[in-house]
């Protein structure tokens, strides 16, 4: 469920042309993966948290965190939990 959830947001943020299942939970959201750039992460940021009502701060924004559907999923789960 989460990862569907993210994978939406980050569909719409990245204005793809894919469906949730086409998209693999180890594609790399960034450079040669996805091609999202750093505007397109705090898209990215601003969709997750309005989807899970979280907030992101500063500290939290680690690119390695950012990296995948599963690392975005790992620290949703962490947030809300």
């Amino acid at each position: 469920m989460i990862k569907e959830k993210v994978k939406k947001v980050i569909i719409d943020s990245l204005e793809l042309s894919i469906a949730p299942d086409e998209m693999d939970n180890n594609d790399l959201l960034f450079g040669e993966g996805l091609g999202g750039n750093s505007m397109a992460l705090m898209e990215v940021i601003v969709g997750l948290e309005k989807a899970f009502g979280i907030e992101i701060s500063d500290e939290e924004l680690i690119m390695d965190v950012f990296e995948t559907v599963n690392s975005i999923a790992e620290f949703i789960k962490s947030k809300i939990s």
